[in-house]
């Protein structure tokens, strides 16, 4: 389950763009979506992303917010915010789940790589939006265990 809420550049609301597994009600409560009561809202207001670990008990929430979480099955919520490359917020991305979560898994920053208007190497020149839009966005990845960093180390090494 999950949502994609697009961000009002104007009242600074957040609105469902996209959704995968919530229930009627639950899109229609938060259809839009201002700066209190949720982890969207508090990711918006920060700009940071919000981890919930259980929406049943977590402060993050008010009650009518938890209780349309709590109906439509969601445990769990991180809210990862989209931004613009100067800092706007674009949206909010919502991916969650229907049992509670025990830690967040560690988060190391993803370096942006690609240039604007520099090609790839065997690029042919058309980017098809959503990598453009990945490459503009530099978010957080879990970062690689230990033993994943060695074999990592070693392949580069004899590579």
């Amino acid at each position: 389950m999950g949502t994609l809420q697009l961000a009002d550049l104007h009242t600074h609301e957040l609105w469902i763009a996209a959704q995968q597994g919530h229930t009627e009600a639950f899109l229609a409560f938060f259809d839009h979506v201002d700066r209190e009561g949720s982890a969207c809202a508090l990711a918006a207001a920060r700009a940071e992303t919000v981890s919930v670990l259980d929406v049943a008990t977590d402060p993050t929430y008010t009650d009518a917010s938890r209780a349309a979480m709590l109906t439509s099955g969601s445990r769990s919520c991180p809210s990862i915010p989209i931004t613009s490359p100067d800092g706007r917020l674009m949206g909010i991305v919502s991916p969650t789940t229907a049992s509670p979560r025990t830690a967040s898994p560690p988060l190391s920053p993803t370096p942006c790589t690609r240039q604007p208007g520099r090609r790839e190497p065997g690029s042919t020149g058309t980017t098809p939006r959503s990598s453009w839009t990945r490459s503009k966005i530099c978010t957080p990845t879990p970062a690689p265990s230990p033993a994943a960093a060695r074999r990592d180390d070693h392949a580069r090494a004899s590579g």
